[in-house]
């Protein structure tokens, strides 16, 4: 698992944030960024499994739109979802870690 500054750092190619969460715990990751009012645009979370898996990501329960980087192995992206309203679910393959972060900051 890479520290905050790997993460941060790797990213600068698609957003620009100073602020990463890990999200590590089953918890972490069923709750993401729900019931949150809002997130600053230099903030992300960090999901990250120990092998490629299928995922699937959803905005139920959320506030505002996110955007969504998916990596599979060698943080290879797979796919990117801007803009993601409320109430809307995409579903990924071979995803090895992604990162969420607030609508319209993906460049």
């Amino acid at each position: 698992m890479m520290n905050e500054q790997e993460v941060i750092d790797n990213l600068k190619q698609f957003v620009t944030i100073s602020k990463i969460k890990f999200a590590k715990t089953f918890l972490q990751q069923s709750l993401g960024l729900m019931f949150r009012d809002c997130i600053p645009h230099d903030f992300g979370l960090w999901f990250e499994f120990k092998k490629p898996k299928k995922v699937v990501v959803h905005t139920f329960f959320m506030k505002f739109n996110i955007d969504v980087v998916f990596f599979g192995e060698n943080q290879k992206v797979i796919k990117v979802v801007r803009n993601m309203q409320p109430w809307k679910f995409v579903k990924v393959e071979g995803v090895k870690e992604f990162l969420e972060v607030k609508g319209g900051t993906i460049v």
